[in-house]
């Protein structure tokens, strides 16, 4: 039999295009981290055995084996929080710079913590009003959207509550885990909740505050199932935090759906300082009572004035790209976003349907799924290529981002099909 060399030629393109795809999916695998170390008491030096060891808001986690040792593998470039839990010692937490490296954090010491977890199971346990505490937790940590509906909360025991009746305040903390199974997402949660506050009385001012650790755990389902929440994913990353950043990362931003427009905070001109309207009252009001009516009219104008706003507010027209919002940092992968202090109003709209001019009422109406408004406390949002943002008290947020809660979180680590 005679092989055509056509077949031939087939063959080795073939051959060359299998080993191309191998190389760098080696490279790949080259290109990522792996942190190790090992779990020790600090008061007696002895390996813990079972204690957990994440990224937090990622899926990347293990256990320490009986010898105290752990392992974290895959993990890709990027900034992250490590936390060791164990019940019985204080939670450990450190900042992890992953740069394609092995990192080896050698013996990590815990603190032996049992008084305080005696004290705080009971407490937890003793509340009378904890089925309405309960209920005020979940609305807002897990929120009260679809996806929201279809999580559970699988061990409510380990928060303990405690609510001030003058300011209307509650306040949270979990002991160990709180679990929670986001069958919306196919996700199951184990959160350690640090801090959590909410003033239940809407005529104050309904803020609310949380924080914490998660770790994120792919549930197992049928192929269905798993098609299902990988189309959720997809649905609730699109429009997301996460994806904006990303996008502004790799200036795709108008390619992507998004468009920024600067909201300008300035003060307003035509208003002096307090202290030269105030001097100017007074000075026609002394003259006055010498020359009778004589300087009623300029009391009025330096009256009027004071009433002037103090600080105007203005929407530009024009989008905003990626050089006039991110600058570099002294650090690999770290950027910076900011706008002078001035807000970003930023909407995501997937076939590009802007409004000429950028709508700034109804940000807080459940339904809006558009707009957001990210106001800076800080000079710039920190943040790395995952879409992480390291100080987050550095921002403010109220539209869309601001009412996501936890049954719409995705871990840092999600790859969206956005990239593929």
């Amino acid at each position: 039999m005679t092989i055509k060399p056509e077949c031939i030629r087939i063959v080795w393109v073939r051959l060359f295009i299998i080993c191309v795809c191998l190389f760098f999916c080696h490279l790949s695998l080259l290109a990522q981290t792996t942190i190790l170390g090992r779990i020790i008491n600090r008061v007696d030096k002895k390996p813990i055995a079972n204690a957990s060891i994440f990224l937090s808001n990622t899926t990347i986690g293990n256990e320490s084996s009986a010898d105290g040792n752990f392992i974290l593998k895959g993990i890709k470039s990027g900034k992250y929080q490590i936390i060791v839990s164990v019940v019985g010692f204080k939670m450990y937490n450190e900042n992890i710079i992953a740069n394609d490296h092995t990192v080896d954090l050698n013996d990590i010491e815990l603190t032996p913590d049992i008084k305080t977890l005696k004290e705080v199971s009971i407490h937890a346990n003793s509340n009378v009003d904890r089925e309405q505490y309960l209920k005020w937790f979940k609305e807002q940590f897990i929120g009260t959207s679809d996806q929201a509906s279809r999580c559970v909360l699988l061990n409510p025991e380990v928060l303990d509550f405690d609510y001030d009746k003058n300011k209307s305040l509650l306040t949270a903390s979990s002991y160990d885990f709180l679990k929670i199974e986001n069958n919306a997402l196919g996700y199951r949660l184990k959160y350690l909740v640090n801090n959590f506050s909410f003033c239940t009385n809407p005529a104050l001012n309904n803020d609310l505050h949380y924080d914490g650790s998660v770790l994120f755990e792919e549930i197992k389902g049928n192929p269905s199932q798993e098609k299902r929440w990988r189309k959720n994913r997809q649905e609730v990353f699109e429009g997301s935090e996460i994806h904006f950043l990303r996008s502004l990362i790799n200036n795709r931003l108008e390619e992507e759906g998004f468009r920024v427009l600067q909201w300008a905070i300035y003060q307003n001109p035509e208003r002096p300082a307090d202290s030269i309207i105030d001097s100017k009252i007074l000075s026609f009001e002394k003259l006055k009572t010498v020359n009778g009516k004589k300087y009623s009219d300029s009391i009025r104008v330096w009256k009027k004035k004071r009433e002037l706003k103090k600080i105007l507010e203005t929407l530009m027209d024009y989008p905003l790209d990626k050089d006039e919002i991110v600058k570099p940092t002294d650090q690999e992968d770290l950027y910076a976003l900011g706008c002078d202090m001035d807000n970003l109003h930023v909407t995501y709209n997937k076939e590009h349907n802007f409004p000429k001019k950028g709508l700034t009422y109804h940000l807080n109406d459940r339904y809006n799924k558009e707009i957001t408004i990210i106001q800076f406390k800080q000079p710039y949002a920190f943040f790395d290529k995952n879409g992480t943002i390291a100080n987050v008290d550095g921002i403010a947020l109220s539209g869309a981002w601001a009412q996501n809660r936890v049954a719409e979180l995705l871990p840092f680590d999600y790859d969206s099909d956005t990239w593929q």
